[in-house]
């Protein structure tokens, strides 16, 4: 959204899953802050921000989260937004009294076709079921509701059949994004982190599905080079000025962070039409693998 900011926050590390690709894995020491604490700051990221993103850990696990969506709803931005695995809203109740709120949107990640995938990377038995009761109970009381896919191993070849689910979900928005090595993804990396050129050519089959039931598509960590054709999914070209506050810092341009600390680029990326756009791969990939896989688009 070109001319907004957004606001990012991240209300504590606490997660009812476990996913084998969770990059704050190791986090879960630092606790949460308390309802006022999360209030201030949502205060004081509406005099820099119209766009807040509310994020964990997983946000619905905590008591108060009605009341911090009701105050971020109150101090009146343009849009709100709930990253969240969606186990919570298999229950109406719940799911009820959240959309009663205010019309916000909801990112819910869910990783695989079936259950019994989704259940082993999440590693936790039924949350595939919870999951998707939950997208369908958000979507019955007409609650805006996208999806994110991290991307594994074990899901890498399935990514068009994860979007045929998400459109008999009405699902209108995905996101697909590479996994970022860190957490549970680095202890794990190599059951985790998939091959980028063959997890690209499944992100393409699953765009192509997408673009034929009107669905929007954004794809994170896949650097220009592996995205021909596909550009306009590309991450760098969608996302907002973007502001992080979590329980260690305040990051006040996370996007110049994530590019700066979190990607890197070949020396021979300077050559490529794109890389005054490009960001490059997680810095973490060619590390491990070297940089033969992205060529320069001349």
């Amino acid at each position: 959204m070109a001319g907004h900011k957004l606001a990012d926050l991240k209300v504590g590390y606490a997660c009812n899953n476990n996913c084998i690709h969770c990059v704050i894995a190791g986090l879960r020491s630092y606790g949460d802050r308390t309802t006022a604490e999360y209030k201030q700051e949502m205060s004081d990221a509406r005099t820099r921000a119209d766009l807040l993103v509310i994020t964990g850990g997983e946000p619905t696990i905590r008591k108060d989260i009605l009341d911090l969506v009701s105050h971020a709803a109150f101090l009146g931005f343009k849009r709100i937004t709930l990253q969240t695995n969606g186990r919570m809203f298999c229950y109406m109740d719940f799911a009820s009294g959240m959309a009663s709120i205010a019309r916000i949107g909801y990112v819910v990640a869910i990783h695989a076709p079936e259950a019994g995938l989704h259940d082993r990377i999440t590693q936790v038995k039924g949350s595939f079921g919870q999951t998707v009761q939950g997208m369908r109970n958000l979507r019955g009381l007409g609650q805006d509701v996208s999806a994110k896919v991290v991307i594994s191993k074990l899901n890498s070849g399935l990514l068009p059949e994860i979007s045929h689910l998400l459109a008999s979900l009405d699902v209108a928005d995905v996101c697909f994004a590479f996994p970022h090595p860190m957490g549970n993804a680095m202890v794990f990396f190599d059951e985790v982190v998939p091959n980028i050129t063959e997890t690209a050519r499944s992100l393409h089959k699953a765009i192509d599905f997408c673009d034929s039931k009107g669905m929007h598509v954004m794809s994170e960590g896949f650097p220009f080079c592996l995205m021909s054709g596909y550009e306009r999914c590309i991450s760098e070209l969608n996302v907002p000025e973007r502001e992080m506050n979590d329980i260690r810092d305040f990051y006040p341009d996370f996007n110049e962070i994530e590019r700066t600390k979190g990607r890197a680029k070949a020396p021979s990326c300077a050559s490529c039409r794109h890389d005054l756009s490009c960001s490059g791969p997680w810095k973490e990939y060619p590390q491990k693998f070297g940089w033969s896989e992205f060529v320069p688009v001349r």
